[in-house]
Parts: structure tokens; sequence; C-alpha cells
């Protein structure tokens, strides 16, 4: 599977991209929203990893952006506020699952397979 992370955290996403790449999962990084956008129109993922709370553009401006160019790409929201007002939001358009830092591995690959 083609994942893309994007996350301005840059040692969260490198280390879940060296776990997901473990388990033959092709997995490209970008640590803004501009550079997500930019690596999706170059070559489309399978699924996008996407962090709610970034400085350049929100998550949620990136899923609404996505919500236009790739209507049909599954992204799962990650957030590091387990009580984020933006879940709910991010839900309404259009993310299939809003997942809590620090994800367990486990429960991630489950949400994977299910795409």
């Amino acid at each position: 599977m083609k994942i893309q992370i994007i996350d301005d955290e840059i040692d969260f996403a490198e280390t879940l991209a060296e776990r997901l790449e473990i388990r033959d999962h092709q997995v490209t990084i970008a640590h803004s929203g501009t550079t997500g956008l930019t690596c999706i129109q170059k070559e489309t993922p399978d699924v996008v990893l996407l962090d709610i709370n970034m400085p350049d553009l929100t998550g949620i401006e990136v899923l609404e952006k996505l919500s236009v160019s790739h209507p049909t790409l599954p992204v799962l929201m990650l957030t590091g506020h387990a009580y984020s007002s933006h879940k709910e939001e991010a839900l309404e358009k259009g993310a299939r699952e809003c997942l809590t830092k620090p994800i367990e591995l486990g429960d991630l690959l489950e949400k994977l397979s299910m795409l």
C-alpha cells in the first residue's frame, strides 16, 4: 500500500514511516500541508495520514482541498489532542477516521487493512 504521511512533527512522521515500511508499505513523508498536496499531485497514494495541526495549512484545509481534487482518496486524520474539536469537523468533511497520537501501530494497521 502506498501511504502519504503529512505531519510537521518530523520525528513522529519518520518513526511511523519506518514502522510501516518494515511491514512492506511504500511511504512518502511531507512535513507541511503544501508539500503534501504537491506530493499527492505527483503520485496519488492509496491513503493519506494527515495531521490536523500544522503551521502552513491545517489538516482541515488540506482535507478540503483533497475532497475536491481526490474525492475518493481515503484520509485518516491524526491529532495529538484526544478531545480536539477538530475531530468532528474532519469527519464531517470526509476523513475516514481520526486517530490520537501516539498511535498504536496494531490499530493503525487494522484501519489500513479495512480500506
